[in-house]
């Protein structure tokens, strides 16, 4: 993936995104993966709490429940640890995993019961994650060249699924890119999305 945007900008986003994530449950961990894999996202196992530190110096850490994990490959380039972050950001925020805190946002899990079902539910998955992934990084940078990472789960003329939530899609990508540009609050990001 390439991009004009410049590092330190990149570094900023990453670092105010990352701040955000304690208060929607989110732990983020940097993993050593290989060169093919960037990142997942599950609901935790371990629980515990993920904090994060106060808003003004001397200020107590926020403690918050872990509710999921997201795992980036910390061996790829910033920007591609972004975009990933991006992706397993908008299959949370989606609902792909369950609802967030306090109904932040809605639980549209799958429950396939036959083997078509399973890959549109996969594909309308994937499509809304990449999508948003799209969204945010296009809004970064105008330029940014990404790969056709959606015609791989959709397969040679085939639509987008009409499960697709255009509406929740673009609330995520627009969630995600305010994240990315400062602190917000615990409150303003648990609210509940409509």
């Amino acid at each position: 993936m390439s991009s004009r945007v410049g590092e330190k900008g990149l570094v900023e986003v990453w670092h105010h995104t990352r701040t955000n994530l304690a208060p929607l449950g989110i732990r983020l961990t940097l993993v050593n993966d290989g060169a093919s894999s960037y990142g997942r996202a599950y609901r935790t196992r371990s629980g515990g709490f993920v904090e994060r530190s106060g808003s003004r110096p001397g200020d107590r850490p926020e403690r918050y429940p872990t509710l999921f994990e997201i795992e980036v490959n910390r061996n790829l380039p910033l920007l591609d640890r972004y975009a990933t972050l991006a992706h397993e950001l908008g299959h949370l925020l989606c609902g792909h995993l369950g609802a967030g805190p306090g109904g932040s946002w809605p639980d549209r899990r799958s429950r396939p019961f036959s083997d078509e079902e399973r890959v549109t539910a996969h594909a309308r998955n994937e499509v809304e994650a990449e999508s948003i992934a799209y969204m945010v990084l296009k809004r970064l940078d105008p330029d940014v060249q990404m790969g056709d990472y959606i015609i791989g789960h959709l397969g040679v003329g085939q639509q987008v699924p009409e499960s697709v939530a255009l509406n929740l899609t673009f609330k995520a990508a627009g969630l995600i890119i305010e994240m990315g540009a400062k602190r917000l609050s615990a409150t303003k990001l648990q609210k509940p999305k409509k």
